[in-house]
């Protein structure tokens, strides 16, 4: 099994080929909810990563740049793995509430599935 990790603000209608042995771990509307699923849970409904950044991100992290060099340079590894647990608590407690409420779109990780399999 091969994992596809999916930005979802980087996401095209049409983008993913499902394959036999690949599954696609998403994250809507971008892969930062992931990351402030660490310091708190959410299901708010975030109309794009800028809001999200700009309006709950940054309340945590306030220098926070959507790039790799920043990721580098801040070692984003071991600034967030103190709250790992916390993060897969509330992704999977965020995707019990998706279900829940019948929204199949919207603000969402899968992210905790790989970690889980690999833990």
């Amino acid at each position: 099994m091969a994992f596809c990790i999916v930005d979802g603000d980087a996401l095209k209608q049409g983008d993913l080929k499902q394959g036999p042995k690949i599954e696609f771990i998403i994250s809507t509307p971008c892969f930062e909810i992931w990351f402030l699923l660490h310091y708190k849970f959410t299901a708010k409904e975030f109309n794009n990563c800028a809001g999200l950044i700009t309006h709950e991100l940054k309340k945590y992290i306030p220098d926070y740049q959507k790039s790799q060099n920043y990721q580098k340079k801040k070692n984003f590894y071991e600034m967030l793995k103190k709250n790992l647990n916390k993060a897969i608590e509330n992704a999977k407690k965020l995707d019990e509430e998706n279900k829940k409420s019948g929204k199949l779109k919207g603000t969402s990780t899968e992210v905790y599935k790989i970690l889980e399999k690999i833990l």
